[in-house]
């Protein structure tokens, strides 16, 4: 079965008596809301999620280009810039997934996912699987291709990824897994949105060491050009 869905954007000319804050609604083809919407901005903990007559406000920490994501499931996630809607309120159209049959080469089967799961967690989440799991990993669906060796794994749910150790729950839509065995390649992209569980000292100091050294401490060194003083060169 595959999903097919359609997301319409309409940005309707408005301008914000606050800066840095995002207004709009979420409704259907037929203009009915769409309320418990995700409205996040990817890789933060800045989010809200949409009421009952589909309206939200996201007000943001400040300024920036991160992606501002629309993400509920049975809908295909919607991203789009900052910087392309601030000062506009929103009209974001979700149109519901229809369930349309297909024949599909290399099925998603159960065998697939016993034989690929402890792939998929090492490359996804790493070792440490004592402090970091992925709650409802079952709802993962696993297709192998054998002749090409071919790793697939799609989400149909947002994946809840609790980190002990950073003291963060993660709600994580997976977009897209492919894992080429043959070439020992793999690639994932999806959205994250952050939830704080815990902020002890422990956790604290944790996260400080998780960010000493990482990717987005060398961009971030790169950005304010304090990559010699940041010990990267």
């Amino acid at each position: 079965m595959k999903k097919t869905i359609l997301l319409l954007l309409i940005l309707l000319p408005f301008y914000l008596t606050i800066a840095q804050t995002i207004k709009g609604t979420v409704v259907n083809d037929i203009e009915k809301p769409i309320s418990n919407v995700n409205v996040y901005l990817d890789g933060t903990k800045t989010g809200t999620v949409s009421g009952a007559d589909g309206s939200f406000t996201l007000n943001l920490p400040s300024a920036n280009n991160n992606s501002l994501v629309f993400q509920k499931d049975d809908y295909e996630t919607f991203t789009i810039s900052v910087s392309e809607v601030l000062n506009k309120k929103l009209k974001v159209v979700l149109i519901k997934a229809k369930e349309i049959e297909e024949v599909r080469i290399i099925p998603y089967t159960e065998a697939a996912y016993k034989n690929h799961i402890y792939f998929f967690l090492d490359s996804f989440i790493g070792n440490d699987k004592e402090n970091v799991r992925i709650k409802n990993q079952r709802s993962l669906k696993f297709s192998f291709d054998k002749e090409n060796k071919i790793l697939k794994v799609k989400a149909p749910q947002t994946l809840i990824i609790e980190n002990k150790n950073l003291g963060y729950t993660i709600d994580y839509n997976l977009v897209e897994f492919v894992a080429d065995l043959e070439n020992n390649t793999t690639r994932f992209m999806g959205t994250s949105f952050f939830k704080e569980t815990k902020s002890t000292n422990k956790v604290k100091l944790n996260r400080m060491n998780a960010y000493d050294g990482s990717q987005v401490h060398f961009f971030r060194s790169v950005y304010e050009n304090k990559v010699a003083s940041e010990g990267f060169i």
